[in-house]
């Protein structure tokens, strides 16, 4: 069930188990890795307001790339105890998703290099589309470059001028 997660999140997830177990609080692993139909799935359930815990959007969460696992446990009140554990190992848990357990350090990859880069130009100021190709995103501006685009703002819109 754990071989399907990160390599270093594997064995701290057995362990939480056990000491779970040792606890008799009847811990139960509910799931591992998703897919992205999977994740879809729940998503939607989610949205419309028909799960109990938040799910994250398809391409997003951690259980999609093998840095997470749910898991219950009987009382499910003792999930706090077994989260709190979790983070004293250095695990992240929230009480707004008590059945969580997640590897530190996930950060969701872009799945469209061009949509990121996208994303990232409408950021810029308004007139940065105007004066710079959108190949200014990809490169370092060296000073002159700065200093040609900034006089040519000045030209344009009466800004950046040293009056």
């Amino acid at each position: 069930m754990f071989e399907e997660l990160i390599p270093e999140l594997q064995e701290p997830a057995r362990q939480l188990v056990q000491a779970a177990g040792e606890a008799k609080l009847h811990p139960r692993v509910t799931s591992t890795i998703r897919g992205r139909t999977e994740q879809a799935r729940l998503y939607r359930r989610y949205k419309s307001g028909l799960a109990k815990y938040p799910v994250a959007p398809p391409g997003t969460s951690a259980h999609e790339f093998g840095f997470a696992f749910d898991m219950v446990c009987t009382p499910l009140d003792a999930l706090a105890d077994v989260g709190y554990t979790w983070t004293t190992w250095g695990g992240i848990w929230h009480p707004e998703d008590e059945v969580h357990f997640e590897y530190p350090g996930f950060v969701p990859p872009h799945e469209n290099i061009v949509q990121a880069a996208a994303e990232e130009f409408s950021k810029l100021p308004w007139w940065a589309s105007v004066l710079t190709p959108i190949t200014w995103a990809t490169k370092t501006v060296d000073e002159t470059e700065q200093a040609r685009i900034a006089a040519r703002a000045c030209q344009l819109f009466g800004i950046g001028c040293n009056r």
